[in-house]
């Protein structure tokens, strides 16, 4: 089953400041459980301690891929997939879209997170209605700690 996750915040920095920071490896960091986060020209992979409620302990490897981005007309996108590889070997899914939209020294970002479960509900998941839950909450962390930490990144 397909999930959605909607976030949005505003980030006091300019936009391209704001795209460059949230393309980066080390804003990775900021997702609830993630170390090791780095870009290899390719992609970005991370690790993420999963400690969720409804979710067997874990650590789990992140490889994510810039699939699309595009100008509009006061702002710019992209669209991210990552797999995300349990100890078991079950894979799981996910896509996340940036949408940033320029507003004068500031930044709106509208967050998209769409991932599916394939196999996981008997194996690692132990309860889907509660580890979606936590998914939530992980996600409006990682929106406010990306507008909360956001570092120059070297272009």
């Amino acid at each position: 089953m397909l999930h959605t996750i909607d976030r949005t915040v505003t980030v006091p920095r300019p936009m391209h400041e704001v795209v460059s920071w949230c393309s980066s490896a080390e804003a990775r960091l900021c997702f609830p459980g993630v170390r090791n986060a780095r870009g290899d020209g390719t992609g970005l992979a991370f690790d993420v301690a999963v400690a969720a409620p409804g979710a067997a302990p874990a650590a789990v490897r992140v490889d994510e891929y810039l699939k699309e981005s595009g100008r509009l007309r006061h702002g710019f996108w992209f669209e991210a997939s990552q797999v995300w590889t349990w100890p078991n070997r079950d894979t799981a899914v996910s896509w996340q879209c940036y949408h940033f939209t320029d507003r004068t020294d500031k930044t709106l970002l509208e967050f998209r997170w769409r991932y599916i479960l394939p196999g996981l509900a008997g194996a690692q998941v132990l309860s889907e209605a509660r580890f979606n839950r936590s998914i939530e909450k992980a996600a409006a962390i990682y929106v406010e700690r990306l507008a909360r930490r956001i570092q120059p990144v070297a272009a």
